[in-house]
């Protein structure tokens, strides 16, 4: 398992794929959208989130991976002490 200071410089280091919709190409995907209603749950660009995703509870990738990997990392700790 990865330590959080180790996670946090991976996810620092992060370099972010283009939007691939037409008149998008050079935004980064650097948003998700996390809402619920979404049927499309993806990674977005800030110009999709305005367009297409308006409303929408987003949240920097950023901020959703370290939220991820520090739920994940509780869990397994969680885990670890029922098991012992």
């Amino acid at each position: 398992m990865l330590s959080k200071s180790k996670i946090s410089d991976q996810i620092k280091q992060i370099s972010y794929s283009c939007c691939n919709k037409s008149s998008h190409e050079s935004e980064p995907l650097s948003r998700i959208c996390i809402d619920k209603q979404c049927k499309n749950k993806t990674l977005i660009c800030a110009l999709c989130e305005e367009e297409l995703h308006n409303g929408h509870e987003t949240v920097p990738l950023k901020f959703f991976l370290k939220n991820f990997y520090g739920a994940e990392s509780k869990k397994a700790k969680t885990s670890f002490e029922t098991h012992n």
